[in-house]
């Protein structure tokens, strides 16, 4: 069964993009947005193509990146949602 309120979960975000973030919605309003970017870009992700049939393993994130972690709590259908499309480019969620 879902968990509609969801668990804690990480992010990893560019530091120049969570800066940008953070000044355009604040910190509390991450994981409201996460469900609004899955909703605006769901039906450009269904209409591409799935890039993973060439990929084989998982890859994770390279070293000096800069990359921010950030805790959110997003709805468990949102973060499941995310997770697919990372599995589907071949990326670790």
């Amino acid at each position: 069964e879902i968990n509609p309120r969801g668990k804690v979960a990480s992010l990893l975000i560019p530091e120049e993009l969570y800066l940008e973030l953070i000044q355009k919605w604040g910190k509390r309003k991450l994981q409201q947005r996460l469900r609004f970017l899955l909703l605006k870009y769901r039906k450009y992700i269904s209409l591409s193509q799935i890039p993973r049939k060439e990929k084989s393993r998982i890859t994770y994130q390279d070293k000096d990146q800069n990359l921010i972690r950030v805790r959110i709590r997003p709805v468990e259908r949102d973060w499941i949602e995310l997770g697919i499309i990372a599995y589907s480019h071949g990326v670790s969620a």
